[in-house]
């Protein structure tokens, strides 16, 4: 009986130590790789902001401005450059005393409106000479011009299939090198996909090239690709 018992201690003994090795095993048989794709596109749409402000002795008198000023701004965008309404988004809205220092003392000055939008172009053609419009109108800013894909769901894949696919080249180079094969993906997330390289830069067209006309040339905008990427991280078997 008592044989019996240390024969079972043994055999569970034998049997744990099996599934520790093969554990181990099993650990040392993956590889954790990050793959990466890229797909530059040709830009198709911008957006860009538009803040509007006006700072009067009460509040009202500073909203009717304020209001003056966005109505020329739909004037310029939807009458003049056929920007739909829809495209013009309203972002923010603010009224608010507004304080200069003098002498460390805090010393009202009026009241302060102030709105901002985010405006789609869908004719990049038309970006410069809206541009100009615009700055036909005084104490509003212009900022944060972005060059975008409408539809991006096409280069999205694309760039997810060169992720993937760059991800098991890695692999199967460090499998080679070390002798074994790939044999299954066990896991794939994505991370940090989005664009870069979206800035568009203003670069006003020198007078000297345009002659008398240069005041009446638009905003010379220069494009650059959009860059469509992929980033994912797989987890391969190897044998």
């Amino acid at each position: 009986m008592k044989n019996l018992k240390w024969f079972g201690i043994v055999l569970l003994s034998l049997m744990l130590l099996s599934c520790t090795t093969a554990k181990e095993r099993t650990e040392l048989s993956k590889i954790e790789i990050a793959g990466n794709g890229e797909v530059k596109v040709k830009p198709d749409i911008a957006v860009f902001s538009i803040s509007l402000q006006s700072t009067q002795p009460t509040t009202e008198e500073a909203v009717n401005e304020l209001k003056s000023l966005q109505a020329r701004v739909i004037k310029v965008l939807v009458n003049e450059n056929k920007i739909k309404e829809e495209d013009i988004i309203s972002s923010y809205l603010n009224f608010e005393p507004e304080y200069s220092w003098e002498d460390n003392k805090r010393i009202l000055i009026g009241q302060r409106a102030y709105a901002s939008y985010e405006v789609t172009v869908r004719t990049l053609d038309d970006l410069g000479t809206i541009y100009d419009s615009l700055s036909k109108i005084s104490t509003i800013t212009l900022s944060n011009i972005t060059l975008k894909v409408a539809d991006e769901s096409t280069y999205r894949t694309e760039a997810r299939k060169k992720a993937v696919d760059n991800a098991i080249t890695i692999a199967s180079l460090y499998a080679k090198e070390l002798g074994m094969e790939l044999k299954r993906a066990l896991y794939v997330s994505e991370q940090n996909s989005g664009y870069y390289n979206y800035r568009a830069m203003p670069f006003p067209l020198a007078a000297k090239a345009m002659g008398d006309n240069a005041t009446e040339a638009a905003i010379d905008y220069r494009q650059d690709d959009v860059t469509v990427s992929a980033n994912v991280n797989v987890i391969f078997e190897l044998k």
